[in-house]
């Protein structure tokens, strides 16, 4: 099991760093903007989907988007607002039990042991390939190597870019 925490980057900047599985990845989102009951949402976020073009299914454990679908601005500018949270799954994947976690990073810092087991027990039991959410941070866990790797990668690549240019 791989989890990390990472205070200035958000959900939007694991979307980029996926871009190589997102044809192999279903996205359930569980929370948006704080509110973890969705049907909430969807009754105003449905006609938006629709107009923008975006694939997508609403079902009674959440939003369901496929990986490809991340790359459009609509889902990172007005779907997944900081203090979201989503399941990544294998793209064969599209439905599962409502998942029970579904926390945000809201309290300013990284899970503690105990939600991270709680994450890592529901994400086993959805037979998920991960877990992310942001707010005051991103934290992620993932049992995927490939998934795990991906986002390590692209969060040192962001590093060293902010790097560079805070050094100018």
């Amino acid at each position: 099991m791989n989890a990390e925490f990472h205070r200035p980057v958000y959900l939007a900047h694991l979307f980029d760093w996926t871009e190589a599985i997102w044809s192999d990845t279903n996205w359930l989102f569980t929370k948006l903007d704080s509110n973890p009951n969705l049907q909430d949402v969807e009754k105003y976020l449905s006609p938006q989907l629709n107009k923008a073009d975006i694939l997508f299914s609403w079902k009674p454990e959440g939003l369901w988007i496929p990986g490809s679908e991340l790359g459009k601005s609509f889902i990172s500018d007005n779907v997944v607002v900081p203090f979201s949270a989503c399941y990544i799954f294998d793209s064969k994947t599209t439905s599962c039990t409502k998942p029970r976690f579904n926390m945000t990073t809201d309290t300013e810092r990284s899970f503690t042991d105990t939600e991270i087991k709680m994450v890592s027990e529901e994400i086993i039991s959805l037979k998920a390939l991960g877990y992310a959410a942001d707010g005051c941070g991103l934290q992620w866990v993932s049992f995927d190597d490939k998934l795990s790797r991906l986002i390590r990668q692209g969060f040192n690549s962001w590093q060293k870019m902010k790097g560079s240019v805070l050094e100018k």
